[in-house]
Formats: structure tokens, C-alpha cells, sequence
């Protein structure tokens, strides 16, 4: 047993710290890219770019590619070689433990933590919902392209909206606020939960949320994780202001008139589709900006610099160097040569010191 997990422990360090290393490099180019191109470009290719990153930590570290960043980081060595050095069993016994209890306790809190809100959400009396709500979210639902099928909830108690559930996604909206607000705002919250769903973002959610237990360690996944969950709400925000064309105003009046009360005396859990202060700001500027091109030239260009990322940034292994066949011509010739095997051996010795020595072969 001993044995067993003292095996572990040493795989996991190898593991962990070469990837410990390696993740700083890609979420700084990430970061930077962020920080330069989040004026120009769409949220959608920002989001995909922080996905790429958070792939790189279910890819092996000892992954290579020729045209990988790391074989142009001369210091990437010397770190690959600390990473992977030796180091006695006790003390990396020790830091594997150590990150077994951490995986578990935040497991543990986040399941219950989970479970807790699910409970609250789903747990409250159940209202009817308005046959118009319904009609509506059918209607949505196929303007939004949504092929999987998604329940209706209408709550009493719950204070915001919400999609609850990951593989079978039901909206949960407030039974309070269906029956005080107009229809307009209801069916943009309505329309905001639904595009959730369009892009898979509690699944997406989910496998960011389980890297972040395998790796609670590490900051920069948590930051990581942070301006994912910030780029998914305004992606949606884009993704609804799209389907409403030349309404999309008043998509961006709904948010101003919910988050009023909240931002003047905010409480906890006032509504889903507001979440903090600095988050609303950037989600109204990002509902200000227009794109000119179009939706396909816009899934090429992501799709081709997500690729380029993930080829030159996510493989940060040493790429090995190609092998050196030395050839030595003095111990080639041998005493008994024939003659014409002794003169070709001698121009081909010449022939390379000539070269070695830079001077013209002819």
C-alpha cells in the first residue's frame, strides 16, 4: 500500500510540476491576447481562447510540437529540468496527500454547495405557468435553434432567474416576477437562460469547475475559471441582442431596468441575469459594439487562431534535437586499403576539414 502510493506520489509530481510550469505560459499568452484584442474581436473567440487554456491542463506536459513556443525559450530547459529532477519520495508523499485532502474538501463543499441551490430552486411550490409563456418559449426556443428540449419552471420563493441541471436543462423563473413585470423583460431573461442552454454552458461550466478541483492550487485557473464565467454571460447577452435584430435596445434597456434596484441596495441572489457590478459594465459596453463580419467569417477566424494557440502554446515540451551522425575518416582507413578505397578516403577527408575549416572545397 505504501509502495503503491508512494508511486503515485511520484507520477503526480511529475505530472503536476512540469504542468505547474508550463500553465503559467499559456495562460500569460491567453491573458495577453485578452488584454489586446478584447477591443476588436467578439466575445465568442475571447471565450474559446480561455477554453483552449483550460484544455492544456488534461494534455500531458511531456507533449511536443515543432513549432511549439518552447523551442524557442532557451530557459524552458533549465525549468523542464527542475520540474522533472529528482527529489526524495517523503517529501512528494507528503505534497501528494496534501492535494488529495484539498481535492476532496473542495469537492465535498462544492457538491454540497450545489445541492444546497439546487435544493432552493427546486425545492419551492411549483406555480402554472401562463399559457403565453409557454407559447413563448416554444417560439424562443426555435428562433434561438435550440433542438434539445428544455423545461419551464415558474417558482414561488426562488428570487432570480436560472438553467438548473446539466444534461437535461430546466429554466427556472421566479413566480413573483412573471406575474409583476411585463412581458417584454420576461421573455429576455426567458431568452438569456435559453441561450445558455444553446451553447452548452453548464457543461462547459461543469469541466472548468472539475479542473479547478484537480488543479486548486494554482491561481491562474482560478482566474482562469473567473473570466469564463464573465465571458459566458456576455456572449449570451450578444447571442440574444443577434436574435433581436433591431430590438436589440431594448435588450439592453431590460438589463438597466433589473439591475437598478439591485446596484442602488443590492441583495443576494436579486435575479441570474445580474450577477456583480463590474460585470454589468462590461456586459452593457460589449451590447454597445458592432461587428462587421459576418457570423461565418467570424467562426473561421476563431476557429483558425484557437488552432494556432493550441498547436504553438498548449505542446511546451522540449522538442528533442534531430540525432548527429559524427563520421570519423581516420579510423576508416585501414593499413591493408585497396589503393583506389585509400585515395577516396583520403579526397573525402580532405573534403571535410576543408569544410570544417570554412575555406572553399574548389
Amino acid at each position: 500500500m505504501i509502495e503503491t502510493i508512494a508511486n503515485l506520489a511520484l507520477f503526480w509530481w511529475g505530472w503536476m510540476s512540469a504542468m505547474s510550469v508550463q500553465l503559467i505560459a499559456v495562460f500569460a499568452v491567453v491573458f495577453l491576447l485578452d488584454r489586446i484584442l478584447r477591443r476588436w474581436v467578439w466575445p465568442e473567440l475571447l471565450s474559446v481562447l480561455w477554453l483552449v487554456a483550460m484544455l492544456k491542463l488534461v494534455v500531458p506536459p511531456a507533449v511536443t510540437s515543432p513549432v511549439s513556443i518552447a523551442n524557442f525559450v532557451p530557459v524552458n530547459a533549465a525549468v523542464s529540468s527542475i520540474a522533472g529532477g529528482s527529489i526524495s519520495e517523503t517529501p512528494v508523499s507528503i505534497l501528494f496527500i496534501v492535494w488529495v485532502a484539498g481535492v476532496i474538501a473542495l469537492g465535498t463543499w462544492t457538491t454540497w454547495q450545489y445541492m444546497r441551490t439546487k435544493r432552493n430552486w427546486l425545492g419551492c411550490r411549483e406555480a402554472t405557468a401562463p399559457r403565453w409563456l409557454v407559447e413563448s418559449t416554444a417560439k424562443l426556443r426555435t428562433r434561438l435553434g435550440i433542438g434539445r428540449s428544455v423545461r419551464l419552471s415558474i417558482r414561488d420563493g426562488v428570487t432570480g432567474s436560472a438553467v438548473v441541471g446539466f444534461f437535461k436543462p430546466t429554466v427556472v423563473l421566479p413566480a413573483a416576477f412573471v406575474a409583476d413585470r411585463p412581458r417584454r423583460e420576461i421573455e429576455h431573461v426567458l431568452m438569456h437562460e435559453l441561450a445558455h442552454v444553446k451553447r452548452f454552458d453548464p457543461i462547459a461550466s461543469l469541466f472548468c469547475l472539475a479542473l479547478q478541483m484537480a488543479y486548486w492550487f494554482h491561481p491562474a485557473v482560478w482566474v482562469a475559471r473567473s473570466r469564463l464565467a464573465t465571458l459566458r454571460e456576455i456572449c449570451c447577452d450578444r447571442l440574444v441582442a443577434d436574435s433581436l435584430g433591431g430590438q436589440s435596445r431594448q435588450y439592453r434597456d431590460t438589463l438597466l431596468e433589473l439591475a437598478r434596484p439591485w446596484v442602488m441596495k443590492p441583495r443576494p441572489g436579486h435575479l441570474g441575469l445580474i450577477h456583480r457590478h463590474s460585470q454589468l459594465l462590461h456586459r452593457l459596453e460589449w451590447l454597445e459594439r458592432s461587428f462587421s463580419a459576418g457570423v461565418m467569417w467570424r467562426r473561421l477566424a476563431t476557429l483558425g487562431l484557437c488552432t494556432l494557440l493550441f498547436v504553438c502554446c498548449v505542446p511546451l515540451a522540449i522538442q528533442p534535437p534531430p540525432p548527429v551522425i559524427a563520421s570519423n575518416f581516420e579510423s576508416a582507413i585501414l593499413p591493408d586499403d585497396p589503393g583506389c578505397m585509400r585515395t577516396r578516403f583520403a579526397v573525402m577527408r580532405a573534403l571535410a576539414n576543408q569544410e570544417k575549416a570554412g575555406s572553399p572545397v574548389f
